[in-house]
């Protein structure tokens, strides 16, 4: 087991050592289908919140999660939320709870828990 902070054989691995999820591995996760299938998964099932179009709320979400080595997703959180719209915030993290299991990342041909972060843009038309 490697200590807190050693740097990794290939030195472009990055990983936390203590809960075993990697921030860049060689095959990062992917969801089924590629980016342009997120996009798609993405803007079928975001719904804009009625409050958030009352109030005009527009921008970007960043939501972070781990790709588990099976593909499903764990640890979904909010990095950073449009200001004064919670409902945006939540619809956001409702669609990636919702998300079909991913294609696992990989080092050196194993699967490893991968971190991902997902922005999801609000824009009023």
């Amino acid at each position: 087991m490697k200590k807190p902070g050693e740097i990794t054989e290939s030195m472009n691995i990055i990983s936390d050592p203590y809960d075993d999820i990697v921030y860049a591995a060689e095959k990062m996760p992917e969801f089924p289908g590629g980016y342009t299938a997120l996009n798609n998964y993405v803007s079928k099932n975001l719904t804009y919140p009625k409050a958030a179009v009352e109030k005009s709320c527009s921008g970007t979400i960043y939501i972070n999660f781990v790709v588990e080595k099976d593909g499903t997703l764990s640890k979904v959180m909010l990095l950073k939320g449009i200001p004064g719209c919670p409902e945006c915030d939540a619809e956001a993290l409702r669609v990636v709870n919702s998300m079909p299991k991913w294609r696992a990342g990989s080092n050196k041909g194993a699967p490893v828990r991968a971190q991902y972060t997902l922005p999801i843009d609000f824009t009023l038309k």
